[in-house]
């Protein structure tokens, strides 16, 4: 019976927590998504509402890094069908200086780049997309990079940051990328309605005092 009571109380806080976070983004983010050029991003401009759309973006694949899920009982390494949690991926501008000098190359060598001709670096990027796109590995792209028509959602970076880990994997790919300036973009995420956060704060605030109550009570009988 403790832990029902201690489960109200902590699932409550979580709830109450979570409500809080939605909150500080409705702060910082509008209803409608201001569309935004990446290589103003990439320039160092910074945005006025979290809720932004970019247009044509170049989809770094080939750098992605994700989180996964396996059984109990799984003890070897994931493969296609193991199930993915979220992705993270980087977007450069077309205008971006890898894609430059990329296109330049090509420009060169219409029919292919030839084996002994060296690749340009792409060493760092402004943008991170977070996604729940892919389930499983095998969903993944197999476009190292990819021009894509657009993507929009909001930028995290107020409630959730990278953790070490997934620092250290990104930067082996991208060793001069500045991750203290990186926006995190969550695709498909929008500002939460005042119905959705405070229902979700009042809800937590409601569940840690009934667990409170229940607690005390019990206490207080034995």
């Amino acid at each position: 019976m403790f832990k029902i009571k201690l489960a109200l109380i902590i699932g409550g806080g979580f709830l109450a927590f979570m409500g809080y976070e939605e909150l500080k983004l409705s702060w910082l983010a509008d209803e409608e998504a201001s569309v935004v050029a990446l290589a103003d991003l990439e320039a160092g401009v910074d945005i006025d509402n979290a809720h932004i759309k970019i247009e044509e973006p170049v989809s770094v694949y080939g750098g992605l890094i994700y989180e996964y899920q396996q059984g109990k009982y799984d003890t070897g390494e994931p493969d296609e069908s193991t199930s993915v949690s979220v992705t993270y991926y980087p977007v450069i501008s077309q205008s971006h200086p890898f894609m430059v000098q990329l296109g330049e190359l090509l420009d060169k060598y219409p029919d292919g780049i030839p084996d002994e001709v060296a690749v340009p670096d792409l060493n760092d990027f402004r943008v991170l997309v977070k996604t729940k796109r892919f389930k499983k590995i095998g969903d993944f792209p197999y476009d190292s990079l990819s021009s894509d028509e657009y993507v929009q959602g909001l930028v995290v970076n107020e409630v959730e940051s990278l953790d070490n880990e997934e620092i250290g994997l990104l930067r082996q790919s991208f060793p001069n990328a500045n991750f203290a300036q990186v926006l995190i973009l969550e695709e498909g995420r929008a500002p939460a309605g005042g119905m959705k956060y405070l229902g979700m704060i009042g809800g937590g605030i409601a569940l840690i005092l009934i667990g409170l109550v229940w607690l005390l009570g019990g206490r207080k009988s034995a």
